[in-house]
């Protein structure tokens, strides 16, 4: 093999792994060369050996690379290509995913279950056929006797995994179709659970959650490399009630993998928005009514009442608190609506303590004093709410 810069200021240096990724020979390991060449002879037939082709540190630049097989003209970079390529290129494998149905989402587990459909396509020319012999323009196989083919004629495909999947893949239809060129399409209809690792409640209900498939290699990049096609679609019926996608995107990236080797990862990310009706007409307006209600309570004369009224209102805050609780995880940190129900309960406290301030003022016959106070606090109390609202909006909101 024979190797040297096309551009740059490259150094280039090469190594030939065996099978495990055991160096058994080197070329231009010092970096003192422009170009690096070495010769090996296999006393056998062999395979899974890899050329690596490393940069001097400090270097960088693209390069030509040659190499041949009994033809000692490719050791001074002089050799014609002819024949046979001597290299396998790792496979390029263009990954889709159709999200069909989402079947529940478990905010306390913080998981999700889908339907969805994956398509994988790919070249190989390990693949090819003459469709003269078949007398067939393509060939379809289930997925388990694809593998069993595969297997047996030692072939590599883009094996998968999806990273994020919890429970058992329950699989609807899965099929590989094969195309004399090589070409090969691998679809999947199936349903499972993922994780959701990365919702965050701070703004709940008005909060913006990701959801996302990771689709990861079995292989690592010398062998195959993801790329992102257009069959990726959100469905529009997907049986969700609570919530509602709003956009979707795709990502491939290299990063170690299940294996622990730099792997092609393909990401379907999406985002989706509560429906706020249950919130607004079971949350909010019963929220401002026993508010309300507490505010005209201010115009009675009778302390006492006022009294019973608003220790009532802390028991329906409580219990509004438990409704919340109920639907999110144990989390570390206030959301939005903990905090409204938490400024809501400690007006609330402060109302009671207030109120019982003015009856002992009424019995110990200073009524005069508190009926002045008390001309003040009818329109303190809804400025009180204001204020504590706006500064609550502007800490999850607008900071």
């Amino acid at each position: 093999m024979y190797v040297e810069a096309s551009e740059g200021n490259l150094i280039p240096q090469v190594v030939l792994r065996a099978y495990g990724s055991k160096p058994i020979r080197s070329a231009n390991v010092d970096g003192s060369q422009q170009q690096a060449a070495l010769e090996y002879t296999f006393s056998s037939e062999s395979k899974e050996y890899l050329i690596e082709v490393i940069a001097k540190t400090g270097t960088s630049g693209t390069y030509r690379l040659i190499v041949g097989r009994n033809d000692p003209t490719v050791l001074t970079g002089d050799a014609t290509p002819l024949g046979e390529a001597v290299l396998q290129q790792p496979i390029n494998a263009s990954i889709g995913i159709k999200l069909q149905q989402i079947a529940n989402i478990d905010q306390k587990s913080e998981n999700y279950s889908a339907v969805a459909a994956t398509l994988i396509t790919w070249n190989d020319p390990a693949l090819a056929f003459r469709s003269d012999e078949c007398q067939c323009e393509y060939k379809v196989y289930v997925a388990k006797d694809f593998l069993a083919y595969v297997t047996d004629e030692s072939i590599r495909w883009p094996a998968y995994t999806y990273l994020n999947q919890q429970n058992n893949r329950w699989i609807q239809n899965d099929y590989v179709v094969v195309y004399p060129n090589g070409d090969a399409n691998y679809f999947e209809r199936f349903t499972t659970t993922f994780q959701a690792p990365d919702f965050d409640f701070r703004q709940f209900p008005f909060d913006t959650q990701t959801f996302y498939i990771r689709v990861d290699s079995l292989y690592s990049k010398d062998f195959v490399n993801f790329t992102a096609s257009d069959f990726t679609e959100v469905g529009t019926q997907l049986g969700e009630e609570e919530w509602y996608v709003t956009d979707f995107e795709t990502e491939v990236t290299s990063e170690p993998g299940s294996t622990g080797r730099e792997t092609s990862s393909f990401i379907f990310r999406f985002f989706a928005n509560r429906h706020l009706s249950f919130y607004i007409f079971r949350i909010f307006v019963p929220l401002i009514l026993i508010i309300t209600v507490a505010w005209i309570t201010f115009f009675l004369q009778d302390y006492g009442k006022r009294v019973d009224a608003t220790t009532a209102n802390l028991l329906l805050f409580i219990a509004f608190n438990f409704t919340i609780a109920g639907e999110l995880p144990r989390l570390g940190y206030l959301t939005f609506m903990d905090c409204l129900l938490v400024g809501a309960f400690f007006i609330s406290v402060l109302i009671v303590i207030y109120n019982v301030y003015l009856k002992r003022q009424e019995k110990n016959e200073r009524q005069t004093w508190a009926q002045r106070i008390d001309k003040y606090m009818i329109w303190l109390y809804p400025l009180g709410y204001t204020i504590a609202f706006l500064g609550i909006t502007w800490y999850f909101f607008w900071r």
